[in-house]
């Protein structure tokens, strides 16, 4: 899942006084996530809700948003936090290969799924924003993530890599390697 500010800073979140209800639902009125799989979205909620009881504040109808992030009309934020789904090229349907070449230029060659989320990603930053994923970090050596490190280099500040190739920071067993 994906989820985004699409008004407050970083900063701003972080200084919230969360039993203060104007911010918290504010806060909450400034969150976007995104889960494709109903079933996922729905534990979210539950788990968001049960989050937020402590605090009085209730989850917004429209905070979780069931949709494919990649083809989703998504606004412009100033921060995304993701996870991108490690789907390796292979396993990707043929129809949606075909939409993610034709919406993503950084989607090429045998990119894995999680390229075309940094791309879609990245184009949603307001000036000045972040963009922080946990992925594997293939596309800093293949061939296929040389058009994503190019468009990277171009256009953003690459802040800092995170290479967690030698530990586990998932309690389930990943067979990608984060980076």
């Amino acid at each position: 899942f994906f989820f985004f500010f699409k008004q407050k800073t970083a900063y701003e979140i972080y200084q919230c006084d969360w039993s203060s209800d104007v911010c918290s639902s504010d806060l909450l009125n400034n969150l976007n996530f995104y889960e494709i799989d109903k079933h996922i979205a729905a534990r979210l909620s539950q788990r968001i809700s049960f989050l937020l009881q402590k605090y009085s504040v209730h989850l917004p109808a429209n905070l979780i948003k069931v949709s494919d992030f990649l083809t989703s009309d998504v606004p412009m934020c100033n921060l995304i936090i993701g996870n991108p789904p490690y789907v390796r090229h292979e396993n990707i349907p043929e129809d949606k290969k075909l939409i993610y070449r034709k919406t993503f230029r950084t989607f090429n060659y045998r990119s894995d799924l999680y390229i075309a989320f940094y791309e879609k990603g990245l184009n949603k930053l307001e000036s000045g924003s972040s963009l922080s994923f946990i992925c594997s970090n293939r596309w800093l050596k293949n061939q296929y993530g040389k058009t994503l490190r190019e468009y990277i280099n171009k256009n953003f500040h690459l802040e800092e890599i995170i290479d967690l190739e030698e530990t586990n920071p998932f309690e389930e067993t990943v067979i990608a390697y984060p980076a």
